[in-house]
């Protein structure tokens, strides 16, 4: 049963308009996630949870409590054998300042006043009520009560393999958005994700138990696994934990916060471990006399997100992500040598940050979700001065609907092979290419042109063959499928179905197959008639894949209506739900103007140059192939790029005297509220 207050609370609506070709517009209704909650307030449900994970968020359980520069506290708990967190205790509730500290917590604690809202380890929100099969946690079945398809049979046959090339966008855009969904969203799940021991007797045993593993059987005539002696893939089941809401909840393992987390990562420690302790720098070797990521304990490259080393494209955009850090932090040090190592990289770290969200919003998100959604609901940065936008009670978490299901839908961009060079004419598989190929001398450079240069797959119902069958294979024959493993995410986590989300949408929902032929060809809907039982089986992520899209030259969305409404609400929310977004005159400290006119001119095209010596042409437009709307090539020096004299302590643009002011602005608000014996606000609002 969901909260009362969430059943009396009013449903608003945001109308999100996306334009669908020149000569078809189609109005959907996102519900919005603030008046739809249904977990009770984060500091009463949040607990300190058992993690099954790799090193990242085994430290994110450990030093998640500790924020960076502000915040500190612990909790315990103690998890069931199937990860499942039933103690719950609100111990976990860090110390935050009364004030609003400068920089924000590593761990996003203590930016709302709920003050793990938001944190690392802490769950996903939902926008529609869970549809587990037994009302707790036993994965999605039919309305029939018998089980769904096989995900791998589902795969076979609504989602082969056809080169389909983006006629808009790049493979650095499909990149982009990986990067985006590795900041805000982790699952506690061992990595990688596809786990073979869920498949021996000895597990299925055990899982009777725990209910800890998802099996994908594998049909008796597929085309690959079968001739590989496959019959099973295992998924293990996410990290969940069941406090005062009566169903369990996924946990997400980094921030939910637009925050450059993995860059950074989501706890104190492991952003400790990543700095070098002087002058505000990221760790980082030097080889052929170029900055490149470290590497761990056993050797592997390291970022403040684990996923680094998936494939090389993120490895590669990791590695300019730290220079950036480390340019910048210099180009401070040089203005401000008096700065510590402390201020150098916090003031480093708050511009990287800015730049992160400016370029994803300004040049990024019109061209996923469409120019006109983004308008209608001022996602656009403002092009001076400081938005309006912030709203204390919007509920920033990434929604389950989103993490498991919506944004997953970047995984049809995907190429088979990547580029190396602008040519194409050298490359490699996109399983097969070793993360670590950046460090070869001209490799960065070759592995970051292919990207701006060769397009992206369409985000479609077609898949390419590398992530169906030899997902994290590590040079073998095969190895996992990754859009079978989305499709039983969505089921494992209890998402409602495809005609749910349609209703949630706007749209009209199926009350017999012919119900979805308004955005499914007939040709699917056979498909899906030979495959589910009744229309409300379909499981959400592959009712959303098989939408029809219309013309993307315009900036119309390139996300099928299902997940663009989903996807719309989520980017509103991290920015009004973010007291530190970069542009907000919010309650935290701002950038001055003159430092916000810099922040503005930088694009991804000229942090690419920035970052790659050897650079010198990009488009100017590093998201879109040449010619769509003009985009062309351009020298690395024409592009404008930071001038970082307004951070220059004393200036009349830096925010330390801005800091002075703000800060003689709250002691006088103290002094008013004192006098008429109020209660003192708390700093978020």
């Amino acid at each position: 049963m969901e909260s009362s207050r969430a059943d009396s609370a009013a449903r608003r609506r945001v109308s999100v308009v996306a334009r669908m070709g020149s000569s078809r517009t189609v109005v959907l209704c996102a519900a919005a996630v603030l008046a739809l909650a249904v977990l009770p307030s984060a500091d009463a449900q949040y607990g300190r949870s058992r993690s099954r994970s790799q090193q990242q968020q085994q430290q994110a359980r450990g030093n998640s409590a500790s924020g960076s520069g502000s915040g500190s506290g612990s909790g315990s708990g103690s998890g069931s054998g199937s990860g499942v967190d039933t103690s719950c205790p609100a111990a976990r509730s860090p110390r935050c300042q009364a004030v609003p500290p400068q920089y924000r917590p590593a761990d996003g604690s203590c930016h709302k006043a709920d003050r793990v809202l938001g944190m690392s380890g802490t769950p996903y929100t939902r926008i529609r009520r869970p549809n587990y099969a037994d009302g707790v946690h036993a994965p999605r079945v039919s309305v029939t009560r018998a089980a769904l398809p096989s995900p791998r049979e589902v795969v076979n046959r609504l989602h082969p393999d056809v080169d389909v090339p983006n006629p808009v966008v790049n493979h650095f855009f499909m990149n982009w958005g990986q990067l985006v969904a590795h900041d805000i969203t982790l699952l506690d799940t061992n990595f990688p994700e596809a786990n073979s021991a869920c498949c021996t007797q000895a597990a299925r045993a055990a899982n009777r138990a725990t209910d800890s593993c998802a099996r994908i059987d594998i049909p008796a005539n597929d085309p690959f696994f079968r001739q590989h002696g496959v019959t099973c893939l295992g998924v293990e089941r996410s990290g969940s934990q069941i406090c005062e809401a009566p169903y369990h909840e996924q946990r997400n393992m980094v921030t939910h916060y637009m925050d450059a987390s993995h860059v950074y990562g989501s706890d104190a420690g492991k952003a400790q471990r990543l700095r070098a302790g002087q002058g505000g720098l990221l760790r980082a070797r030097t080889l052929n006399g170029e900055e490149h990521l470290p590497v761990d304990a056993q050797g592997d490259l390291t970022a403040g997100d684990d996923r680094v080393t998936v494939t090389a494209m993120l490895s590669a955009v990791h590695t300019v992500l730290m220079r950036e850090h480390n340019r910048l932090a210099r180009g401070l040090a040089r203005l401000n040598p008096h700065w510590g190592d402390e201020r150098l990289y916090q003031e480093a770290r708050r511009i990287l940050i800015a730049q992160w969200q400016l370029i994803t919003y300004r040049d990024w998100l019109p061209w996923l979700i469409g120019a006109d959604a983004v308008n209608r609901n001022n996602l656009r940065p403002v092009a001076s001065g400081y938005s309006q936008a912030y709203r204390a009670q919007t509920d920033p978490r990434t929604a389950n609907d989103f993490a498991a299901a919506a944004f997953r839908s970047f995984h049809s961009l995907i190429q088979n092979n990547i580029w190396f060079g602008r040519s194409g004419r050298q490359g490699g598989t996109v399983v097969d290419t070793p993360a670590d190929i950046v460090l070869r001398s001209g490799m960065l450079q070759a592995v970051v042109e292919g990207m701006l240069y060769q397009p992206s797959q369409e985000q479609d119902q077609f898949m390419a063959d590398q992530i169906k069958n030899r997902m994290f294979a590590n040079g073998r024959a095969f190895g996992g499928d990754l859009i079978a493993t989305d499709i039983m995410r969505g089921r494992e986590h209890g998402l409602p179905s495809y005609n749910d989300y349609r209703q949630t949408c706007g749209l009209r929902r199926a009350s017999n197959w012919q119900g979805f032929s308004d955005l499914i060809s007939q040709r699917n809907i056979q498909i899906l008639q030979s495959l589910y039982a009744h229309p409300d089986d379909v499981d959400y992520y592959v009712g959303g894949l098989l939408e029809r899209r219309g013309d993307m030259s315009a900036t119309a969305s390139i996300t099928s209506p299902v997940f663009q409404c989903i996807v719309v609400d989520q980017f509103r929310r991290y920015k009004e739900g973010d007291p530190y977004f970069f542009d907000l005159a919010g309650p935290a400290q701002r950038f001055t103007p003159a430092q916000l006119q810099e922040i503005r001119k930088q694009t991804a095209s000229k942090l690419m140059c920035d970052n790659i010596p050897a650079l010198n042409v990009v488009p100017r437009n590093a998201f879109l192939r040449l010619g769509v709307q003009g985009n062309s090539n351009v020298q690395c020096s024409q592009l404008p790029g930071i001038d970082l004299t307004p951070w220059r302590e004393g200036s009349s643009g830096s925010s330390g005297q801005q800091a002075q002011q703000q800060q003689q602005q709250q002691q006088q608000q103290q002094q008013t509220t004192r006098r008429q014996q109020q209660p003192r606000r708390s700093w978020w609002g």
